[in-house]
């Protein structure tokens, strides 16, 4: 796992009081990270501080993306490289511990909203990188990835 990381001074970022996303901070900082990423994020902020102290890091994982590479179908026939966002790799992630997740387990596990949850999955579904059943533009709790 790589982790590449653009950190900005706060006047190179939108300015928060228009910037939409400045209204979901507070969802934003409690998305349930993998723990892989998690480790990966303290080890560069370790790195960070000791370069330099006095300075804070703010994530804003609502801006970030994430180059995944997976093997997909039986026996894994198919492989994919695609460009997602931290959401969708976060949800991506899941499917290395099981092979079948459902609805409810992802908004569980990811603690975003189920507005947000629909955004990004239904992409994934579009593609057919993750497949819904039963089928249906609906999203419910027992549905299964």
């Amino acid at each position: 796992m790589d982790l590449n990381v653009k950190v900005l001074t706060t006047g190179h970022w939108p300015n928060e009081s228009r910037d939409p996303s400045a209204q979901n901070q507070q969802k934003v900082e409690v998305v349930r990270l993998p723990p892989e990423i998690k480790q990966c994020m303290s080890v560069f902020k370790q790195y960070y501080m000791s370069k330099f102290s006095g300075r804070q890091l703010h994530w804003k994982l609502n801006q970030g993306y994430a180059e995944v590479r997976a093997k997909i179908g039986n026996n894994g026939t198919k492989r994919y490289e695609m460009s997602v966002s931290t959401y969708q790799m976060c949800i991506l992630m899941m499917f290395n511990e099981q092979s079948e997740v459902s609805y409810h387990d992802l908004m569980q596990n990811m603690q975003v909203t189920e507005t947000d949850l629909k955004s990004h999955l239904i992409p994934l579904c579009q593609f057919k990188i993750l497949n819904k059943s039963p089928m249906g533009k609906d999203f419910k709790m027992d549905d299964v990835f």
